[in-house]
């Protein structure tokens, strides 16, 4: 299954990222300062469901950039986000039901969502 954790700082982007690298994780950082391509190849992994580990998603990426990531996936919180709406805003992208298929009373498609830190 995919997932992806979102990080609210990107001091804890950082910590993530070299202990997911010390781990030998598979994993792609979408940051603030990710290159547009590298972006564009990780959203589109994660759209069609062949994305190899975990996607880590910076809160400033989200603030200045506003990817839309589509997929199934589980959604984790390293820490909550600094603006509430934020929260809902992810997981109903990453949990939507696919376009070929019809939306019901916004029911997820079996997404899972759930907060580390608080």
């Amino acid at each position: 299954a995919q997932a992806v954790l979102f990080v609210p700082s990107y001091f804890d982007f950082v910590r993530v990222r070299q202990l997911l690298r010390d781990e030998d994780v598979p994993f792609v950082g979408l940051s603030e300062y990710s290159e547009p391509p590298d972006v564009a190849r990780a959203r589109a992994a994660l759209q069609r469901g062949e994305l190899e580990g975990l996607l880590v998603y910076t809160e400033r990426a989200h603030f200045f950039r506003r990817h839309l990531l589509k997929g199934d996936a589980q959604l984790a919180f390293y820490g909550l986000p600094s603006y509430a709406h934020f929260y809902p805003e992810l997981a109903q992208m990453l949990c939507a039901a696919p376009s070929d298929q019809p939306r019901g009373g916004g029911a997820a498609a079996g997404g899972t969502c759930v907060a580390l830190f608080s």
